[in-house]
């Protein structure tokens, strides 16, 4: 099997999530909570308990729904005996519901195995949460890359592609493998790698990385790794080894597990051993009592309350997009003083919309944002997009003729017979308009018609509504030290930070 297969086969198998609550890091289960037994195991549970434990009914009720309920863990701990693993929670929890059973303690043996299995379903839901979160990083492995040879393009899977092949990337699709473009020019999305909210121009000698999204036009790369070593696949096996990392309390309570419950065990054999010898009583006054000593001493409470905790932590943070890599992490952010985020996508939205209207004198802002969106209507950029958006009334396209798309600088187009032009300073400067040299914040779009400045659009990646209350909450939980890590310009991340009262 290769290693990408691997991979996603480990990811598929993944039943603990981050960390067991078992002894030796074995599972408490078999496999998931079946949702059948233990609804007509809860139902026969709750007949029993209306009719009570001294009617045939009640009895076989009772047993039906210990069978049903908690056949899994008898189960386990019958095959961790066969294999001499027998000293987990698993066998105590066995012989201390079986004990109840014995002593006639029925709705105790059932109930405390009913809450075992609760416990195990809530944390299958939330270790299930955090691996959804996880394969959705995974899907951003290629099924397939576009090769070409003498001419004809074959489509190959990415771990047969090697260094030095001629790829094909089209519009819209990501980049596959770390390489070097020798033929094509596009904007490309890299804000899965880089966190660069604005799309880079990309031409002949651009390097790039696997995870970038083609976002116009066919690009032609030449590949300098394999698969297994481009960027992406290294992200994703980091993934995939820190999300089996259990905590430090964690791994405590496992050793805990393997002295308490032979220690347990042992006392109650010498509880029944020795009771008759000490008390006078008799040999089932002893026995009861030792059984009473393994129903109370079930360690279940404490062994699946600190892995639920986290399970549950890792899959809320999952809920709100927060990929949590391993209980581990989430352990060590009780000290953490210092707090780094990432700002496209964590702290803003990704998206850029356009923040300032500036008019040259004599244009009203009504006036630039008409000239603009209409010369944007059919443009593909991003920006352009957001131009429109940010105009918000109707579009003419029978106004607008003569539309030409620069990639990397802007478009010029005919709007209503007169010549527009919207796009970099540098693209205007090259048509001939005068324009200032005022400093550049975030992306600006400069917007001229018939050879004349009409003004500028300056947009930025819009910040999240609850960034700035995030800050607060932090310095107020103790964190120090804020700080921002951006792939994006400098302005950017400097508007950014000011405006969140980052450090």
């Amino acid at each position: 099997m290769s290693k990408e297969h691997s991979h996603e086969h480990a990811f598929e198998e993944m039943s603990c999530g981050t960390g067991c609550c078992c002894s030796g890091g074995s599972c408490g289960t078999e496999g998931a909570i079946r949702p059948v037994p233990a609804v007509l195991g809860i139902a026969l549970f709750a007949a029993a308990l209306v009719a009570g434990g001294d009617t045939w009914f009640g009895l076989a009720a009772y047993a039906g729904a210990y069978l049903l309920i908690g056949w899994d863990v008898l189960k386990t701990a019958f095959i961790g005996l066969r294999h001499g693993r027998a000293m987990d929670e698993n066998f105590l929890m066995s012989i201390a519901s079986l004990g109840a059973m014995f002593l006639g303690d029925y709705s105790e043996a059932v109930g405390v195995m009913l809450f075992y299995r609760v416990g195990e379903y809530l944390q299958e839901r939330a270790v299930g949460s955090s691996r959804r979160s996880v394969r959705e990083l995974m899907k951003l492995r290629p099924d397939a890359v576009h090769v070409r040879e003498d001419g004809a393009v074959r489509d190959v899977p990415p771990s047969d592609v090697k260094p030095g092949t001629l790829i094909e990337v089209r519009a819209g699709e990501r980049i596959p493998l770390d390489g070097v473009i020798v033929g094509g020019r596009s904007v490309l999305d890299t804000s899965a790698m880089t966190g660069e909210s604005l799309p880079v121009e990309a031409g002949e000698g651009t390097a790039v990385m696997a995870g970038y999204i083609n976002g116009q036009g066919v690009l032609y790369v030449r590949t300098d790794r394999d698969w297994k070593h481009s960027a992406l696949a290294r992200v994703q096996e980091l993934v995939e080894a820190a999300s089996g990392n259990k905590s430090r309390m964690e791994g405590r309570l496992s050793r805990f597990s393997r002295i308490y419950t032979p220690l347990v065990i042992a006392i109650a054999v010498l509880v029944f051993l020795c009771y008759p010898f000490v008390t006078g009583g008799s040999w089932g006054d002893g026995l009861f009592r030792a059984l009473v000593l393994l129903v109370i001493s079930c360690p279940c409470a404490l062994v699946l309350s600190v892995p639920l905790g986290f399970f549950a932590g890792i899959g809320r943070a999952a809920r709100n997009g927060i990929l949590v890599k391993g209980s581990s992490y989430l352990d060590a952010l009780r000290k953490v003083k210092t707090v780094v985020f990432d700002k496209t996508g964590t702290l803003t939205e990704g998206a850029f919309a356009v923040d300032e209207v500036l008019p040259c004198a004599g244009v009203s802002p009504e006036s630039l944002l008409y000239w603009a969106a209409h010369a944007e209507s059919a443009a593909s950029h991003p920006l352009g997009r957001s131009i429109v958006k940010a105009y918000g009334g109707a579009l003419f396209p029978e106004r607008v003729a003569d539309m030409v798309e620069v990639t990397g600088g802007g478009v010029s187009a005919r709007v209503e017979g007169r010549s527009v032009l919207a796009g970099k300073k540098a693209f205007l400067k090259d048509a001939g308009v005068a324009v200032d040299d005022l400093e550049e914040r975030g992306a600006t779009i400069y917007v001229a018609m018939d050879g004349v400045l009409l003004g500028r659009l300056r947009m930025s990646d819009q910040v999240k509504s609850g960034a700035a209350l995030a800050v607060r909450e932090l310095r107020d939980l103790g964190v120090n030290r804020l700080v921002m890590l951006t792939g994006d310009s400098s302005s950017a991340g400097r508007e950014v930070g000011d405006r969140l009262g980052l450090d």
